[in-house]
């Protein structure tokens, strides 16, 4: 939350389309240290957080009343609503009113490639079937349960690409992951297809499999139980 609270801060003079880059950056390498199960309550509060602060820096960079009544009209807000919430004190406090957030909706700040642009891409393409030749295996090592998961994912500029990823499940981490895509390779942390790959592993997998696998005594990693799935 300190590096959010740095790149969101209001007195920082660079332009809000920096920050956002920075932002998606910083969220980018994030999401590699999420638990698999928390993936989505993770980035929900982060979404929600930096909205919050983002929401923030642009009434300030409006700076007086006269501007940020102009560009609330712009955006959208009655009149009223919008001189009332130019002659508000505190950039807290409006930034959490209904006008503002009417004004700069989830919609419009996304376009600024805010947060985890990189979760949502990954669950819509998961959501829409886009894992297909799915397989992991589990097996235990040093007694602890692992799992390699691999798996073919829509693409843009191809068909597919091919993804694999080690877990943890003792802990939730994910150890390991690789994409075939030229984004997993320019920018730091996940990309989408990693993202879509481990929603489908985690509604796939049960914790009865987790429970059989880490009552054996060792790991026979020669012969792995693996489970195959559409």
């Amino acid at each position: 939350m300190k590096k959010v609270r740095k790149l969101t801060s209001r007195k920082w003079g660079v332009s809000n389309s920096y920050k956002a880059q920075k932002i998606a950056e910083v969220v980018r390498g994030w999401i590699n240290y999420f638990k698999i199960g928390s993936i989505l309550t993770a980035t929900r509060r982060l979404d929600t957080i930096i909205r919050y602060r983002f929401r923030m820096c642009i009434w300030k960079h409006w700076k007086n009343p006269k501007t940020r009544y102009r560009n609330l009209i712009k955006l959208g807000v009655s009149k009223k609503n919008a001189k009332s919430a130019a002659g508000f004190h505190g950039y807290a406090r409006v930034c959490r009113t209904e006008t503002i957030c009417y004004a700069m909706s989830n919609a419009r700040l996304k376009k600024f490639g805010l947060l985890s642009a990189v979760y949502r891409r990954g669950k819509e393409l998961y959501e829409t079937a886009g894992v297909f030749d799915f397989s992991y295996d589990m097996y235990l090592v040093d007694e602890l349960p692992v799992a390699d998961v691999k798996a073919k994912v829509r693409g843009v500029n191809q068909e597919f690409y091919e993804v694999t990823a080690s877990i943890d499940e003792e802990f939730g981490d994910v150890t390991n992951c690789n994409c075939g895509c030229e984004a997993f390779y320019n920018y730091e942390g996940m990309c989408k297809h990693c993202v879509a790959m481990l929603l489908h592993y985690v509604n796939h997998r049960t914790a009865v499999e987790i429970l059989r696998v880490k009552g054996q005594k060792k790991a026979e990693p020669e012969n792995p139980e693996q489970r195959t799935h559409p």
